[in-house]
């Protein structure tokens, strides 16, 4: 059984986001990460898929991250690849862990605006098989935006 964790606030546009035995939507006004621990703290189950709202992930997401699961590789858990953007492969928004161990790693997390959870899982393997597209973050845009203004100036 699977705890799907979708962070969300109010007015951003929502993609298409898998559902999991159980899914909650996470009011995350306090910040993303924050959204995640709250998620985290409700859920049901012990294993927990944390996406975005915004991203794109296919129908098959659940299963193959199920499959992952039951193939015993991940005991603690793993990062799926993000296709999209261009900092990093791996996101938050595509992270696949244990309820115990996330909430043993964020014991000490100081939300704000920010900041989100994911270098607290940077040690976590990645599956090359699972992907989901999500568009450029936050930060992406702003990078574009300082090299836009760059070269017109």
């Amino acid at each position: 059984m699977i705890t799907v964790v979708i962070p969300y606030r109010e007015g951003e546009p929502i993609g298409r986001p898998p559902e999991g035995d159980e899914t909650l939507w996470m009011n995350s006004d306090l910040g993303i990460g924050e959204g995640r621990i709250k998620g985290a703290q409700q859920a049901s189950y012990d294993r927990m898929v944390f996406v975005d709202a915004d991203g794109v992930y296919p129908d098959d997401f659940i299963d193959k991250v199920e499959d992952a699961i039951n193939s015993g590789e991940y005991p603690d858990g793993f990062w799926c690849v993000r296709k999209g953007g261009f900092v990093r492969t791996y996101l938050e928004s595509g992270l696949v862990v244990h309820r115990d161990l996330f909430l043993e790693r964020v014991k000490h997390f100081l939300p704000n605006h920010r900041r989100d959870i994911g270098e607290l899982f940077e040690d976590l393997p990645t599956n090359d098989e699972i992907t989901y597209r999500h568009g450029l973050t936050k930060r992406e845009r702003g990078v574009l935006a300082a090299i836009f203004f760059f070269l017109l100036l």
